[in-house]
Protein backbone atom coordinates (compact mmCIF):
# COMPACT_ATOMS: atom_id res chain seq x y z
CA UNK A 1 0.00 0.00 0.00
CA UNK A 2 1.06 3.42 -0.68
CA UNK A 3 1.20 5.56 2.48
CA UNK A 4 0.82 8.39 0.93
CA UNK A 5 -2.61 7.10 -1.09
CA UNK A 6 -5.46 8.85 0.30
CA UNK A 7 -8.47 7.62 2.20
CA UNK A 8 -10.76 7.72 -0.48
CA UNK A 9 -8.19 5.29 -2.68
CA UNK A 10 -7.98 2.91 0.12
CA UNK A 11 -11.79 2.95 0.36
CA UNK A 12 -12.33 2.37 -3.02
CA UNK A 13 -9.80 -0.97 -3.11
CA UNK A 14 -10.90 -2.27 0.24
CA UNK A 15 -14.68 -2.68 0.06
CA UNK A 16 -16.84 -5.20 -1.56
CA UNK A 17 -18.73 -4.54 -4.94
CA UNK A 18 -21.34 -1.99 -3.85
CA UNK A 19 -24.43 -3.87 -4.96
CA UNK A 20 -23.71 -6.91 -2.16
CA UNK A 21 -22.29 -4.28 0.58
CA UNK A 22 -24.88 -3.98 3.04
CA UNK A 23 -26.53 -0.12 3.38
CA UNK A 24 -25.40 0.52 6.84
CA UNK A 25 -21.70 -1.49 6.35
CA UNK A 26 -20.89 0.36 2.93
CA UNK A 27 -22.26 4.17 4.45
CA UNK A 28 -21.26 3.66 7.98
CA UNK A 29 -19.13 1.15 9.34
CA UNK A 30 -16.85 1.03 6.49
CA UNK A 31 -16.27 4.37 6.25
CA UNK A 32 -14.91 4.31 9.90
CA UNK A 33 -12.98 1.25 9.53
CA UNK A 34 -10.97 2.51 6.50
CA UNK A 35 -8.94 4.74 8.82
CA UNK A 36 -8.32 2.26 10.82
CA UNK A 37 -6.22 0.19 7.60
CA UNK A 38 -3.33 2.26 7.03
CA UNK A 39 -2.28 1.38 10.97
CA UNK A 40 -2.84 -2.22 10.66
CA UNK A 41 -0.11 -2.00 7.86
CA UNK A 42 2.15 -0.06 9.89
CA UNK A 43 1.90 -2.61 12.63
CA UNK A 44 1.97 -5.52 10.06
CA UNK A 45 -1.23 -7.04 11.87
CA UNK A 46 -2.70 -10.03 9.84
CA UNK A 47 -6.11 -9.75 8.80
CA UNK A 48 -6.96 -12.88 11.04
CA UNK A 49 -5.06 -10.82 13.83
CA UNK A 50 -7.52 -8.34 13.26
CA UNK A 51 -10.20 -10.53 13.50
CA UNK A 52 -8.88 -11.74 16.58
CA UNK A 53 -9.13 -8.14 18.42
CA UNK A 54 -12.95 -8.19 16.97
CA UNK A 55 -13.50 -11.31 18.90
CA UNK A 56 -11.94 -9.46 22.11
CA UNK A 57 -14.06 -6.65 21.61
CA UNK A 58 -17.25 -8.57 20.77
CA UNK A 59 -16.92 -10.94 23.70
CA UNK A 60 -15.72 -8.05 26.56
CA UNK A 61 -19.40 -6.21 24.85
CA UNK A 62 -21.74 -9.28 25.94
CA UNK A 63 -19.73 -9.16 29.25
CA UNK A 64 -20.61 -5.49 29.18
CA UNK A 65 -24.53 -5.78 28.34
CA UNK A 66 -24.79 -8.93 30.54
CA UNK A 67 -24.07 -7.26 33.90
CA UNK A 68 -26.54 -4.16 32.63
CA UNK A 69 -24.11 -1.43 31.77
CA UNK A 70 -25.96 -0.94 28.08
CA UNK A 71 -23.84 2.28 27.06
CA UNK A 72 -20.78 0.91 27.42
CA UNK A 73 -21.41 -2.48 25.93
CA UNK A 74 -23.05 -0.66 22.79
CA UNK A 75 -19.38 1.17 22.49
CA UNK A 76 -17.49 -2.13 23.07
CA UNK A 77 -20.21 -3.33 20.35
CA UNK A 78 -19.48 -0.42 17.77
CA UNK A 79 -15.77 -0.70 18.10
CA UNK A 80 -16.24 -4.81 17.73
CA UNK A 81 -18.38 -3.88 14.29
CA UNK A 82 -15.34 -1.65 12.82
CA UNK A 83 -13.02 -3.89 13.44
CA UNK A 84 -14.92 -6.94 12.08
CA UNK A 85 -15.06 -4.40 9.03
CA UNK A 86 -11.78 -3.54 8.96
CA UNK A 87 -9.90 -7.12 9.06
CA UNK A 88 -11.91 -8.10 5.25
CA UNK A 89 -10.80 -4.14 4.25
CA UNK A 90 -6.96 -5.13 5.12
CA UNK A 91 -7.32 -8.31 3.23
CA UNK A 92 -8.72 -7.18 0.12
CA UNK A 93 -5.93 -4.28 0.14
CA UNK A 94 -3.06 -6.11 0.75
CA UNK A 95 -3.97 -9.39 -1.42
CA UNK A 96 -4.25 -11.30 1.83
CA UNK A 97 -7.57 -12.77 1.14
CA UNK A 98 -7.78 -16.99 1.67
CA UNK A 99 -10.65 -19.22 1.91
CA UNK A 100 -9.18 -19.80 5.70
CA UNK A 101 -9.70 -16.29 6.83
CA UNK A 102 -12.91 -15.65 5.15
CA UNK A 103 -13.85 -18.85 7.78
CA UNK A 104 -12.12 -17.48 10.77
CA UNK A 105 -13.65 -14.17 9.70
CA UNK A 106 -17.22 -15.93 9.65
CA UNK A 107 -16.98 -17.57 12.84
CA UNK A 108 -15.57 -14.33 14.68
CA UNK A 109 -19.49 -13.23 13.63
CA UNK A 110 -20.90 -16.09 14.62
CA UNK A 111 -19.41 -16.22 18.09
CA UNK A 112 -19.45 -12.99 19.56
CA UNK A 113 -23.10 -11.75 17.83
CA UNK A 114 -24.69 -14.24 19.73
CA UNK A 115 -23.06 -13.64 23.34
CA UNK A 116 -24.21 -9.87 23.18
CA UNK A 117 -27.78 -11.29 22.05
CA UNK A 118 -27.98 -13.45 25.08
CA UNK A 119 -26.63 -11.30 27.31
CA UNK A 120 -28.55 -8.66 26.60
CA UNK A 121 -31.58 -11.45 27.57
CA UNK A 122 -29.92 -12.36 30.73
CA UNK A 123 -29.27 -8.66 31.85
CA UNK A 124 -32.10 -8.68 34.05
CA UNK A 125 -33.59 -5.92 31.44
CA UNK A 126 -37.14 -7.45 31.32
CA UNK A 127 -37.54 -6.30 34.99
CA UNK A 128 -37.42 -2.83 33.47
CA UNK A 129 -39.80 -3.32 30.37
CA UNK A 130 -42.00 -6.10 31.38
CA UNK A 131 -42.49 -9.91 31.20
CA UNK A 132 -43.18 -10.09 27.13
CA UNK A 133 -39.46 -9.33 26.88
CA UNK A 134 -37.92 -12.66 26.31
CA UNK A 135 -40.78 -14.01 23.88
CA UNK A 136 -40.27 -10.94 22.33
CA UNK A 137 -36.53 -11.41 22.15
CA UNK A 138 -36.98 -15.13 21.29
CA UNK A 139 -38.76 -13.84 18.21
CA UNK A 140 -36.25 -11.22 17.16
CA UNK A 141 -33.80 -13.30 17.24
CA UNK A 142 -35.27 -16.16 15.53
CA UNK A 143 -36.01 -13.34 12.77
CA UNK A 144 -32.34 -12.09 13.10
CA UNK A 145 -30.88 -15.44 11.98
CA UNK A 146 -33.44 -16.04 9.35
CA UNK A 147 -32.97 -12.77 7.95
CA UNK A 148 -28.99 -12.64 7.42
CA UNK A 149 -29.17 -16.12 6.50
CA UNK A 150 -31.12 -16.21 3.37
CA UNK A 151 -29.21 -12.69 2.78
CA UNK A 152 -25.98 -14.28 2.79
CA UNK A 153 -26.88 -17.47 0.48
CA UNK A 154 -28.66 -14.57 -2.08
CA UNK A 155 -25.49 -12.29 -1.53
CA UNK A 156 -22.92 -15.40 -2.44
CA UNK A 157 -25.50 -16.76 -5.42
CA UNK A 158 -25.33 -13.05 -6.92
CA UNK A 159 -21.71 -13.22 -6.56
CA UNK A 160 -21.02 -16.66 -8.16
CA UNK A 161 -23.34 -15.56 -10.88
CA UNK A 162 -22.81 -12.28 -12.18
CA UNK A 163 -19.43 -11.55 -10.35
CA UNK A 164 -17.16 -14.65 -10.27
CA UNK A 165 -13.60 -12.41 -9.51
CA UNK A 166 -14.94 -10.98 -6.67
CA UNK A 167 -16.75 -14.29 -5.09
CA UNK A 168 -14.83 -15.38 -1.63
CA UNK A 169 -12.25 -18.01 -2.20
CA UNK A 170 -13.50 -21.51 -1.68
CA UNK A 171 -11.39 -25.07 -1.37
CA UNK A 172 -13.40 -28.16 -2.11
CA UNK A 173 -13.63 -30.89 0.73
CA UNK A 174 -10.57 -33.04 -0.79
CA UNK A 175 -8.11 -29.63 -0.23
CA UNK A 176 -9.44 -28.91 3.05
CA UNK A 177 -8.52 -32.68 4.13
CA UNK A 178 -5.42 -31.97 3.09
CA UNK A 179 -4.29 -28.98 4.33
CA UNK A 180 -5.72 -29.92 7.90
CA UNK A 181 -3.96 -32.81 8.07
CA UNK A 182 -0.35 -31.47 6.59
CA UNK A 183 -1.05 -29.04 9.69
CA UNK A 184 -1.37 -31.34 12.25
CA UNK A 185 1.80 -33.42 11.09
CA UNK A 186 3.78 -29.85 11.38
CA UNK A 187 2.26 -29.65 15.20
CA UNK A 188 0.45 -26.14 13.81
CA UNK A 189 -2.68 -27.15 15.65
CA UNK A 190 -4.02 -24.31 15.63
CA UNK A 191 -4.93 -23.93 12.32
CA UNK A 192 -5.17 -27.79 11.52
CA UNK A 193 -8.27 -27.47 14.18
CA UNK A 194 -9.20 -24.41 11.82
CA UNK A 195 -8.83 -26.72 8.78
CA UNK A 196 -10.64 -29.77 10.60
CA UNK A 197 -13.70 -27.16 11.81
CA UNK A 198 -13.98 -26.60 7.50
CA UNK A 199 -13.84 -30.28 7.25
CA UNK A 200 -17.17 -30.66 9.55
CA UNK A 201 -19.02 -27.77 8.57
CA UNK A 202 -18.27 -29.00 4.40
CA UNK A 203 -19.77 -31.98 5.83
CA UNK A 204 -23.10 -30.42 7.68
CA UNK A 205 -23.64 -28.32 4.89
CA UNK A 206 -23.09 -30.76 1.89
CA UNK A 207 -20.43 -28.86 -0.19
CA UNK A 208 -18.08 -32.07 -0.06
CA UNK A 209 -16.98 -32.39 -3.48
CA UNK A 210 -17.36 -28.83 -4.39
CA UNK A 211 -14.69 -26.63 -5.32
CA UNK A 212 -13.49 -23.00 -6.24
CA UNK A 213 -14.25 -23.17 -9.97
CA UNK A 214 -17.59 -22.14 -10.95
CA UNK A 215 -18.74 -23.07 -14.71
CA UNK A 216 -18.31 -20.35 -17.33
CA UNK A 217 -21.55 -18.01 -18.07
CA UNK A 218 -22.05 -16.09 -21.05
CA UNK A 219 -21.04 -12.34 -20.59
CA UNK A 220 -24.01 -11.19 -22.28
CA UNK A 221 -26.47 -14.29 -19.41
CA UNK A 222 -23.65 -11.94 -16.76
CA UNK A 223 -24.68 -8.96 -17.45
CA UNK A 224 -28.78 -9.78 -17.98
CA UNK A 225 -28.34 -11.35 -14.44
CA UNK A 226 -26.89 -8.59 -12.60
CA UNK A 227 -29.36 -6.15 -13.94
CA UNK A 228 -32.40 -8.40 -12.98
CA UNK A 229 -31.11 -9.03 -9.48
CA UNK A 230 -29.05 -5.92 -8.48
CA UNK A 231 -32.25 -4.59 -7.46
CA UNK A 232 -33.75 -7.02 -5.49
CA UNK A 233 -29.90 -7.59 -3.52
CA UNK A 234 -29.87 -3.66 -2.87
CA UNK A 235 -32.99 -3.85 -1.06
CA UNK A 236 -32.96 -6.67 0.57
CA UNK A 237 -29.61 -5.69 1.74
CA UNK A 238 -31.34 -4.02 4.79
CA UNK A 239 -31.74 -7.21 6.08
CA UNK A 240 -27.72 -7.95 6.39
CA UNK A 241 -26.04 -8.21 9.44
CA UNK A 242 -24.68 -4.51 9.65
CA UNK A 243 -28.76 -3.24 10.37
CA UNK A 244 -29.34 -5.52 13.01
CA UNK A 245 -26.01 -4.44 14.62
CA UNK A 246 -26.51 -1.01 14.80
CA UNK A 247 -29.75 -1.44 15.93
CA UNK A 248 -28.34 -2.87 19.22
CA UNK A 249 -25.52 -0.25 19.21
CA UNK A 250 -28.14 2.36 18.72
CA UNK A 251 -30.65 1.14 20.84
CA UNK A 252 -27.27 0.31 23.68
CA UNK A 253 -26.45 4.25 23.71
CA UNK A 254 -29.95 5.57 24.22
CA UNK A 255 -31.04 3.05 27.03
CA UNK A 256 -29.37 5.60 29.61
CA UNK A 257 -31.69 7.99 28.92
CA UNK A 258 -34.74 5.95 27.62
CA UNK A 259 -35.19 2.45 28.88
CA UNK A 260 -37.20 0.91 26.64
CA UNK A 261 -35.09 1.40 23.94
CA UNK A 262 -33.91 -1.95 23.13
CA UNK A 263 -38.04 -2.95 23.26
CA UNK A 264 -38.41 -0.36 20.51
CA UNK A 265 -35.51 -2.09 18.42
CA UNK A 266 -37.28 -5.78 19.12
CA UNK A 267 -40.22 -4.41 17.29
CA UNK A 268 -38.48 -2.20 14.74
CA UNK A 269 -36.82 -6.07 14.27
CA UNK A 270 -39.93 -7.82 14.55
CA UNK A 271 -42.11 -6.07 12.24
CA UNK A 272 -40.23 -3.18 9.88
CA UNK A 273 -37.37 -5.99 9.24
CA UNK A 274 -39.60 -8.72 8.71
CA UNK A 275 -41.97 -6.68 5.93
CA UNK A 276 -38.13 -6.10 4.72
CA UNK A 277 -37.43 -9.33 4.27
CA UNK A 278 -40.75 -10.55 2.83
CA UNK A 279 -41.03 -7.99 0.29
CA UNK A 280 -36.46 -8.25 -0.89
CA UNK A 281 -37.21 -12.53 -0.54
CA UNK A 282 -40.08 -12.35 -2.98
CA UNK A 283 -38.53 -9.84 -5.46
CA UNK A 284 -35.28 -11.80 -5.07
CA UNK A 285 -37.18 -15.03 -5.45
CA UNK A 286 -38.90 -14.29 -8.92
CA UNK A 287 -36.17 -12.48 -10.15
CA UNK A 288 -34.15 -15.23 -9.91
CA UNK A 289 -36.10 -17.84 -11.25
CA UNK A 290 -36.30 -15.77 -13.98
CA UNK A 291 -32.28 -15.81 -14.53
CA UNK A 292 -32.45 -19.64 -13.86
CA UNK A 293 -34.63 -19.80 -16.87
CA UNK A 294 -32.35 -18.17 -19.17
CA UNK A 295 -29.50 -20.51 -21.11
CA UNK A 296 -26.69 -19.76 -18.71
CA UNK A 297 -23.95 -21.87 -20.47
Amino acid sequence: MNPSESFKGIFSKSVKPVVIEEIVDYYFFRRVAVYLVPFWVKLRLSPNQVSGVSLLCGLSSAIIFYLGNFFIGALLLLTAVILDCSDGMLARLTGESSALGHMIDSLVDQTWVPCVWFAIWGSGYSRVVGGAFSILMLMAGISFFIHTWTFDRAQNAYLDLCLPDQSEKELNYDEVVDLMQRNWREKKFIYGGLYAMMTALQRIFGRVGEGAEKPEVAEGIRLQASRLLSGPLRLWSFNGLGTYLALIIASGLLTPFYPRAFLCALWIILIVMNVIWIFGAAFWFFRYRKVQKMKMY
